[in-house]
């Protein structure tokens, strides 16, 4: 009891004293932000020190009652009394730095957690409000600080100061930055010296890198243990990209086109039963592509030619001098003036029509927004779609002063209205060698209110991170004898997407050309990038190159590979892995841990190559390609599709632990030219993907493409991971009978596009029908045959 007794009166006199330090110390901040960033009266520092000194007064005096030996009372009043201080500390913070935040002038884009967090699903937001009620009696004493915190404005985790923006003063320096491009095009060459461009880089489809799907509350226990939900498989964890199917754990949401009557429709299905509730019906040959949040469904789809002539129909027909200093009230809609017999032209858009979910028997259409282009790609962070299309402007020509606008500018449209868009959101950056526009737009789907920017120069594929949007294109070669075909530079434009805002950052010029948007990599605010370009012999080399935010290069590798392309990237933290191909799959490993200094550290050469690459864990990699066979004639000839296991546990080292090999020359899968159709499963350690496999019959030694190539099978596989190797886990076809009559182009309706999972079942979609199985033997569930597509 005395020693109780003792703690307390220390207690409190250490209390005392550490009051007076903190004010002091506190006084002296607050003097230095003063001297900084004047405050008003109320918040000058004597004002709030009072109230602090008058908190610490309050704090009651403690009863003279028993305590028992272990003091367990004394011990948390000396606590409350801090937390008490604390708190208003923290309140005295977030008023100085809040006040400073609101003081800032300038062009500033600022990350708090609440803007970048996305909004928690329904499934998710009820437990949470029900321990809301069930603590509240407790929060009580903490409302007032709640309060305070709430209405203070966020205190920023980081800031980029964005450059002056490359914006066009009015609408005529567009049109004659347009036009440098039109001429330096068609202008005549002095030489006809061509080198080739790499033809053979192709821009494909994305292709390779999954984020591990998380758990969903609405699938617990649902199959024999909680094998969570599958989710798109996506570049980077945290920034869904567009699918045609999606699920939400409790629903699918199906985008289905039906080649045979050219219909196309969403529809929602009750997973558990597969019972169709509803469906969107979109106008006959629409292409689209689909997101859900929560409640809300995002359509991304070609805008139809009815849409387009209603927006344009409105809009005043009249040409316009490229030199006025206003064009905002007129727009000239067609690309081409029409004679008297022909109809007017019509220009591409893209529209996003937002959908409300919250019953999901009729879902309602809330708004609509069109964009000039064709589509380019998409991803949602949070509650910010962002959209690129590419307006390509081929069809114009310089006129001599007067040109319809449309030939020029993109031209938006939001919920029934059409307009150009403006100058200043016209952004002209160095190296604008393309006739064409990337327009990019950033729509908050909780306000509805969008942002849009065009790039003259840039649209081809698209990287996005949670903090940068990165933008490519191909540009002609340098130099007055190259061709304006003749690929031989990537041009990169970089946004700041913080927060959900679209800010203009740099641009550059990169050496070589990229395969995919893998080759692109955002990590600690700098670019790595993968590229193949040509030497000065003409041969094609592979390098992966450093940026900052500038775009300016701070380091790279180059000249690996020579004679090869990249097939594949896949950046996982400091370390780089690309796979090269002419006849052997070289497998490069390159430390980035210095981004000034890269380094390569491995690599393996193996038969086949890579076209995908996915981490297991942090020592393993699965790749996914085609075998290939040397020829009787020495070159190299793809012969059926491969699985690879690669230990890169030790960066100098890399091995194939296992390879899987599947079918013959003629194999094929989706998965090979778009991420979107491979699955894994982490938990099970199961892949999926869609596949047509051919056996060969009577094939000559070297010559896999001679003899008779048979489909064996068409489905969809289950391939089990494991640490050694891989194993079959199942198969599933498209359509029962003959494999050789599933899958075939005639017969689209039962051709498997994805594979997802709930909990222990796994689905099977095609355009025609979806088919649900057990997990635990592949036992057959159910099935939803859509009408169109029953016999």
């Amino acid at each position: 009891m005395e020693n109780n007794q003792d703690f307390e009166k220390d207690q409190e006199e250490f209390t005392q004293q550490e009051l007076e330090q903190e004010i002091l110390w506190m006084r002296a901040l607050l003097e230095l932000e003063e001297k900084e960033i004047p405050l008003p009266e109320s918040l000058r520092s004597e004002h709030l020190l009072e109230k602090i000194r008058d908190a610490a007064a309050e704090e009651p005096k403690a009863e003279k009652a028993p305590v028992p030996d272990t003091a367990p009372r004394t011990k948390n009043k000396g606590k409350v009394l801090f937390f008490k201080l604390a708190s208003c500390a923290a309140c005295l913070a977030l008023v100085v730095f809040g006040w400073r935040q609101i003081s800032m002038e300038g062009s500033m884009i600022t990350q708090s957690a609440a803007g970048a967090a996305p909004a928690a699903s329904s499934a998710s937001a009820a437990p949470a409000a029900a321990e809301t009620a069930d603590t509240a009696a407790d929060a009580a004493p903490l409302e007032s600080l709640q309060m305070a915190e709430a209405e203070a404005p966020a205190v920023p985790k980081a800031a980029v100061e964005l450059p002056d923006q490359p914006s066009a003063a009015d609408y005529s320096e567009v049109y004659g930055a347009v036009s440098e491009i039109y001429e330096k095009r068609h202008a005549p060459r002095k030489s006809a010296d061509y080198r080739s461009s790499v033809t053979e880089m192709a821009v494909e489809e994305d292709a390779v890198m999954f984020a591990a799907p998380k758990a969903n509350p609405a699938t617990a226990g649902g199959g024999a243990y909680d094998a969570g939900v599958s989710s798109t498989n996506v570049q980077v964890d945290g920034i869904d990209e567009a699918d045609i199917v999606k699920t939400d754990g409790i629903y699918l949401y199906h985008y289905r086109f039906d080649q045979q009557t050219g219909g196309a429709e969403v529809a929602i299905i009750a997973a558990n039963g597969l019972k169709l509730l509803s469906t969107i019906q979109l106008p006959d040959y629409t292409d689209a592509e689909l997101y859900v949040s929560g409640d809300r469904l995002i359509l991304v789809q070609t805008a139809s030619e009815d849409r387009v002539r209603a927006l344009l129909g409105a809009i005043k027909q009249q040409p316009l001098d490229s030199g006025a200093a206003d064009f905002s009230d007129v727009i000239i809609p067609d690309y081409i003036e029409p004679s008297e017999e022909e109809e007017a032209e019509l220009i591409d858009m893209v529209e996003t029509v937002v959908y409300d979910l919250s019953d999901r028997k009729n879902p309602r259409e809330t708004a609509s927004f069109q964009q000039d282009g064709v589509y380019v790609s998409s991803r949602l962070s949070g509650n910010t779609l962002y959209l690129v299309t590419n307006k390509d402007l081929y069809r114009f020509t310089p006129d001599g002063g007067v040109s319809p606008l449309a030939r020029y500018l993109p031209i938006m449209g939001e919920n029934g209205k059409a307009s150009a868009l403006e100058a200043g959101d016209i952004l002209l950056p160095p190296y604008r060698e393309n006739l064409n526009y990337a327009v990019v737009s950033a729509l908050n789907l909780e306000s509805e209110k969008r942002e849009t920017k065009a790039v003259l120069g840039m649209a081809e594929q698209i990287m996005m991170s949670a903090d940068a949007l990165f933008l490519t294109a191909s540009l002609p070669a340098e130099g007055e004898n190259a061709f304006w075909w003749d690929r031989t530079d990537t041009g990169v434009t970089r946004f700041v997407v913080t927060g959900g805002t679209l800010g203009y950052l740099s641009s550059g010029r990169v050496p070589g050309l990229v395969d995919s948007q893998f080759a692109l990599d955002e990590y600690n605010g700098n670019l790595r990038i993968a590229t193949t370009s040509r030497n000065a012999e003409g041969e094609s080399v592979n390098n992966l190159f450093v940026y900052n935010q500038k775009m300016e290069k701070i380091g790279g590798v180059e000249d690996l590979a020579p004679g090869e392309r990249i097939y594949s990237a896949r950046f996982l933290g400091n370390t780089a892995y690309l796979v090269t191909y002419r006849q052997t799959d070289p497998l490069f490993v390159i430390d980035l841990s210095n981004p000034k200094k890269p380094v390569v550290k491995g690599e393996l050469k193996i038969p086949g190559f890579s076209e995908y690459l996915h981490p297991i864990d942090e020592d393993t990699l699965l790749g996914f390609g085609r075998n290939t066979v040397v020829t009787q004639w020495g070159d190299s000839s793809e012969d059926g599709l491969k699985l690879s296991l690669f230990d890169v546990s030790n960066p100098s080292d890399p091995k194939e632990i296992s390879s899987y090999l599947l079918g013959n020359a003629g194999s094929s899968s989706d998965a090979l030219d778009n991420h979107k159709a491979f699955l894994y499963d982490p938990q099970r350690k199961l892949a999926g993907f869609p596949a047509t496999i051919r056996t060969a019959s009577g094939a000559r030694v070297g010559e896999p493409w001679s003899g008779d190539r048979t489909v064996t099978f068409s489905g969809y596989l289950l391939v089990k991971v494991n640490e050694d190797g891989f194993e079959l886990y199942g198969t599933l076809p498209s359509e029962g009978g003959d494999p050789a009559e599933g899958f075939q182009r005639s017969d689209p309706a039962n051709a498997i596009e994805r594979g997802v999972y709930i909990g222990n079942t796994f689905y099977t979609i095609a355009s025609g029908r979806i088919r649900a199985y057990s997990l635990d033997g592949l036992e057959p569930l159910g099935e939803l045959v859509y009408r169109s597509s029953q016999p």
